[in-house]
């Protein structure tokens, strides 16, 4: 059984809040329907702590967008553990 990575690279705290913000919900309603707590999206936001690809993929869910939109990773930096992400 494998390990779930724990956070992301590349992930972008402020476009994160850009688009709830745009979307109209505040961290409370963002957690309570993508199952994250407002404390870890508060985290999140703050750049105190990163989301991993699967919590982030709930968010990027409930907020219609690409994962690659609130993880961006340039071309010129990629890696395999990018790809792997």
């Amino acid at each position: 059984m494998s390990v779930p990575r724990r956070a992301l690279y590349g992930f972008d705290p402020t476009r994160l809040t850009e688009v709830r913000r745009e979307r109209g919900l505040s961290r409370s309603d963002l957690g309570r329907l993508s199952g994250v707590t407002y404390n870890t999206i508060r985290s999140w936001e703050t750049g105190e702590g990163a989301p991993s690809p699967s919590a982030l993929e709930r968010v990027a869910s409930v907020l219609d967008v690409a994962v690659s939109e609130l993880a961006v990773v340039p071309d010129e930096i990629q890696t395999l553990a990018s790809w792997r992400t």
